[in-house]
């Protein structure tokens, strides 16, 4: 019982340690998806109405009509399924 415990020490361990890696370097990666999002988490931006969903999303809801008819500050964060580019 005492190795399984250890092991599963080790293993949590390495996980949170890489888990770490991973966040830091998509907080200062250059993909325009990962920018924008950063920004949102981080609060350096402010939006009213923040748009999220699949492709849909992203190609029905536009948020200049949306700005325009609403008077609000809108922001549409829907994803189209390509890959993930820099």
């Amino acid at each position: 019982m005492i190795h399984f415990a250890a092991i599963f020490i080790v293993v949590y361990l390495a996980l949170l340690g890489l888990d770490r890696v991973v966040t830091n370097n998509l907080h200062h990666s250059s993909a325009i998806m990962f920018h924008r999002w950063n920004d949102i988490i981080f609060d350096t931006t402010y939006h009213d109405v923040l748009i999220c969903g699949n492709s849909r999303a992203w190609h029905f809801y536009n948020p200049y009509i949306i700005d325009s008819i609403c008077g609000a500050n809108s922001y549409n964060l829907g994803l189209d399924g390509r890959y993930i580019s820099s």
